[in-house]
């Protein structure tokens, strides 16, 4: 009698979920904000920079929320987590297309808006891949990272249609709407926490062939505390790494349009600036990914910052459009490879048991490198009429990621 086949690996699907959740997780968030600053403050009465402060708050609860989405996460309650924030993120976006206050609006931003966000998108789709994967675990995170970057890239055209042609208020109830028809049935249908759960083995592999694979002490992390990670060394040295890095990303995404057309550059060649970030974010997720299952994740790490800081240069030195333009592409792809880099990072140093809670904790420990960014510019700007100092900060600080990247511990001949 025939032996009845075993159920295929359930591992890629994850990852391709993770690639849809992550798209609307933040494709629907932080990408389309600025979308919505204008026409939100002129129905409602009050300033552009008073509903700017949303994504302020966005950002601040967010990180916070993180530290309680870990927990659960690693607790095994990757579905519920996903459905749920599927639910508040879609209700989010539906009140907000009702309001009539700003208040009403920052209130649902800050108790449904970012937890809903935190609850589908980087840390629980991190957490699911590296359950998932071991071995192929850069390129099976490159991959799900995808989704980021194309939400960027697609989302906000598609967005800007729609509110020009049937208003704010309906854009935001058709994106609520997509989320509940598209994503919550996906996320209930699809996660599974860990491969123990189908009887299957992380990567796919047979039973005696995972057990055969070497472990690091950091796998029996699972009861690692919140008091012990702000004691350890290298919580802090990778904090500083990703934290910098991410610094630079949000200054150039935020301040890359009007600086250039400071120093010359047109309208056309301005955009084509944002553009030519988000596809090299996009390519660096894949090859920065796949790199890292090849060579070891650590010098992947060092390779990446050095690439970031010296792409920098240009835009300090040189107003030519190409030169700038080659600046931009070479920081988007450091930018989009720092995103699989930094959750295999976590896996080796922290283990998978306790994933969820390190990177929470690791979010929130880095919350000034992306709160300070917006500010920072806009003062420097304020204060000398030029956004230049902006980037050069960024750029006297890379330096200073990488001597963090480089003091890693070196646990075994992948790190």
């Amino acid at each position: 009698m025939q032996e009845p086949k075993a159920p295929a690996f359930h591992g890629w699907k994850i990852v391709y979920f993770s690639c849809i959740s992550q798209f609307f997780g933040m494709g629907f968030s932080i990408y389309l904000f600025g979308l919505f600053i204008q026409p939100m403050a002129l129905s409602l009465g009050t300033s552009a920079g008073k509903i700017a402060w949303g994504m302020g708050i966005f950002y601040l609860v967010n990180a916070l929320f993180g530290l309680i989405v870990g927990v659960w996460l690693d607790k095994g309650h990757a579905k519920k987590v996903m459905t749920l924030g599927s639910l508040l993120f879609a209700a989010s976006l539906a009140l907000l297309s009702v309001v009539s206050h700003p208040a009403l609006a920052a209130v649902i931003c800050a108790l449904l808006f970012a937890p809903g966000a935190c609850m589908i998108s980087v840390l629980p789709c991190s957490t699911l891949v590296v359950n998932w994967f071991h071995q192929k675990q850069g390129l099976a995170l490159g991959i799900a990272a995808l989704g980021i970057s194309l939400g960027g890239f697609l989302m906000p055209p598609i967005t800007s249609f729609l509110i020009e042609n049937y208003g704010w208020r309906a854009a935001l109830q058709c994106l609520a709407a997509a989320i509940v028809l598209i994503l919550t049935p996906l996320a209930w249908w699809l996660v599974i926490a860990r491969p123990s759960d189908l009887n299957q083995q992380p990567d796919g592999l047979a039973e005696n062939t995972a057990a055969s694979q070497p472990k690091t002490d950091a796998d029996g992390n699972h009861n690692l505390t919140f008091a012990s990670l702000i004691r350890n060394r290298t919580f802090w040295l990778l904090t500083f790494t990703v934290g910098l890095l991410s610094m630079g990303s949000i200054i150039i995404i935020t301040f890359i349009v009007p600086y250039a057309r400071e120093i010359g550059l047109d309208t056309l060649e301005s955009a084509l600036l944002v553009s030519s970030f988000a596809g090299a974010s996009f390519t660096g997720k894949f090859v920065f990914g796949w790199l890292s299952d090849v060579f070891s994740k650590r010098s992947v790490m060092v390779l990446l910052q050095v690439i970031a800081m010296f792409a920098w240069l240009p835009l300090i030195t040189s107003n030519h459009s190409l030169l700038i333009l080659a600046s931009v592409v070479g920081v988007g792809l450091a930018v989009g490879g720092l995103t699989p880099i930094w959750a295999s990072l976590i896996a080796l140093y922290f283990g998978t048991q306790a994933f969820a809670r390190v990177k929470g904790a690791m979010t929130l420990a880095m919350l000034i490198c992306t709160i300070i960014p917006g500010p920072m510019g806009g003062l420097l700007f304020d204060a000398t009429g030029s956004y230049a100092g902006a980037f050069q900060i960024a750029l006297g600080l890379l330096p200073l990621g990488l001597l963090s990247t480089i003091l890693l511990p070196k646990l075994t001949s992948r790190a």
